[in-house]
């Protein structure tokens, strides 16, 4: 196993997500979560498919490397992304706080479930910050995608150089993510490669969606304080047909795995 898989989703870890806690719960410790004790409700991580063989996204692999950052820099992890990724691309309005502090929970969204409906908490919190602690904005999430856009083209040495970036947005060599982002090739015969890096987000009560074309940089980004990923697929759409984006999105991307 290594960070590359890891990145990659191909490390053959377990755990596919995090179902969070109660704003009020004492949250286990990341070395807790990964072995699933000291109150953890999710199952140990382990790895039970041969590293480098086949594409399984896995929050808990995630979570590994959450542990590795912390343990190699000795600082805790909202610390170094605030240093490494959120001062650098001018994300002001995101931050790993697990829970919000009083000035961001006075304006963040509430969670709804299943047909809208609300439920006792305003949202679940996290202990699991790289898989699934970032409170942010589409506003934020747009602006680290041209970050890395701007990278990848040698236009911006803010976040990432140019080598990083390329690594960042084309298919590591096992399924479909490149390390990191999701990548979409929404070509066909008649138009060749046409790729776009993306990642989806499903937190209890709230979904969203990046979307970027990797050679013009036009994209979106789109988040709903709900549990139905449908409506960011409309949104998608009525993007996609108003400006008239190159590819097919009427159907998978044609690079994503057979049991994607």
């Amino acid at each position: 196993v290594t960070p590359r898989l890891l990145l990659c989703h191909a490390a053959g870890t377990t755990v596919h997500g995090f179902p969070g806690y109660e704003p009020t719960a004492t949250l286990p410790s990341v070395p807790d979560v990964l072995d699933g004790a000291g109150g953890a409700n999710t199952a140990a991580v382990r790895v039970d498919l041969e590293p480098g063989t086949k594409e399984r996204y896995s929050g808990g692999g995630t979570t590994i490397l959450q542990l590795l950052l912390t343990e190699v820099t000795g600082k805790p992890f909202p610390q170094v992304l605030q240093e490494w990724v959120l001062a650098p691309a001018g994300m002001t309005d995101s931050a790993f706080d697990q829970p919000p502090r009083p000035e961001r929970a006075s304006h963040a969204a509430r969670a709804h479930l299943a047909n809208g409906a609300t439920a006792a908490a305003r949202w679940h919190v996290y202990p699991e910050l790289a898989a699934a602690g970032l409170w942010t904005t589409p506003r934020d999430l747009s602006l680290l995608a041209i970050e890395v856009w701007r990278a990848r083209r040698g236009e911006s040495d803010r976040l990432l150089t140019a080598e990083s970036a390329k690594l960042m947005t084309a298919p590591a060599g096992i399924g479909s993510f490149a390390l990191g982002f999701e990548m979409q090739d929404r070509g066909n015969d008649a138009t060749g490669e046409v790729w776009y890096f993306s990642h989806s987000g499903g937190n209890w009560g709230f979904r969203s969606l990046l979307v970027v074309d990797r050679e013009h940089g036009h994209g979106f980004a789109a988040m709903i304080n709900g549990s139905d990923f449908n409506p960011l697929l409309e949104v998608q759409r009525r993007i996609v047909q108003a400006y008239e984006w190159k590819g097919d999105f009427t159907k998978p991307p044609r690079n994503w795995p057979i049991d994607h």
